[in-house]
């Protein structure tokens, strides 16, 4: 079992997505859904999206939500 999937469950598909500035991103399946899953060397960006999230979104504005954040072989996600 990869760190991936002891923190997020089992992942039963993975799919490069692009390689973007910063981060890495991927479409991978789990529980059933469909998500994007990005990797960056750097947690920051990700927990200003969170926050973004929290504050901003809505119907006129919509914002993904980040489900789960956490690091991987000294990668954050």
């Amino acid at each position: 079992m990869s760190t991936l999937e002891r923190d997020l469950g089992p992942i039963s598909a993975w799919t490069s997505v692009s390689e973007g500035e910063e981060s890495q991103v991927f479409g991978i399946r789990l529980a059933n859904e469909d998500l994007i899953l990005r990797i960056n060397s750097r947690a920051e960006g990700f927990h200003k999206d969170a926050l973004c999230y929290r504050r901003f979104a809505s119907g006129s504005l919509p914002i993904p939500q980040i489900l789960s954040t956490g690091e991987v072989d000294g990668h954050a996600y």
